[in-house]
């Protein structure tokens, strides 16, 4: 297995060192390290009845409340693809993805202020779900919306009170702390992320993981 160091973005030739599912993974982790700021507009359309909540933090006790049956979901999926890969010897695909993909978002959500607990949470929250991510794509999952989503730049948080929320893969780095204003702008954002939702015809719900 090829073994990295230090990258600033997926090495060439991944994909083809990954087997199947390679290219996939290759575009999350391109879209990952994207920069700037998400499009609210381009919001992929998901599965369920729930609509699509774009916020610009996302407090710790934010996370606490996710659906736990969804978290439940992708982690028996995460499970049963690292499972298939090891039986079909493909240990050294997983090993390869996982490890190009730690080096990639590590540093990239690594939090700004390393005491901003909201901020650690949200990095924690979403290197959990790259490394989840990656085994399943290499083990054939037909639901990449998720996938779609991180690629994008947004952290699919999951569903909560009625709504499934996301918030751009940056919340990782400034946490709940956005500066004067913050309540004022999350409201704003939240509500323009929910217009832009339901302008693209875009709805999730518990079953978005699930496949």
């Amino acid at each position: 297995m090829a073994r990295h160091y230090e990258l600033t973005a997926p090495p060439d030739g991944l994909a083809a060192d990954l087997g199947p599912g390679g290219e996939r993974v290759e575009l999350l982790l391109k879209g990952l390290t994207r920069v700037g700021e998400p499009a609210r507009g381009a919001l992929p359309a998901l599965a369920g009845a729930l609509p699509v909540r774009a916020l610009s933090r996302v407090p710790a006790c934010l996370m606490d409340r996710v659906d736990p049956r969804w978290l439940a979901g992708l982690e028996r999926r995460r499970n049963d693809a690292r499972a298939a890969l090891l039986a079909a010897g493909r240990d050294a695909h997983l090993e390869l993805g996982e490890h190009v993909a730690m080096l990639l978002a590590t540093p990239l959500l690594e939090p700004a202020d390393p005491d901003d607990a909201d901020a650690r949470a949200a990095s924690g929250a979403i290197l959990w779900l790259v490394g989840t991510l990656v085994a399943t794509t290499l083990a054939g999952d037909g639901d990449d919306l998720l996938a779609i989503l991180l690629g994008q730049g947004w952290w699919p948080v999951g569903p909560v009170d009625g709504a499934f929320l996301v918030a751009p893969v940056a919340t990782a780095r400034t946490g709940a702390r956005t500066g004067p204003g913050t309540q004022a702008g999350t409201q704003a954002g939240t509500q323009a992320g929910t217009q832009a939702g339901t302008q693209a015809g875009t709805q999730a719900g518990t079953g978005a993981g699930h496949g």
